[in-house]
């Protein structure tokens, strides 16, 4: 999915720390879209 490719490109440039947080963000950004669609 996109999605998924949006966060396999950040966590190539992520520390592993950065890379949970991102998860969190785009999980919630997807939630949010599919409410909302």
């Amino acid at each position: 999915s996109m999605i998924n490719e949006a966060f396999n490109a950040l966590a190539l440039k992520t520390p592993f720390k950065g890379r949970l947080l991102h998860a969190q963000i785009l999980e919630n950004e997807a939630l949010l879209w599919i409410e909302n669609s």
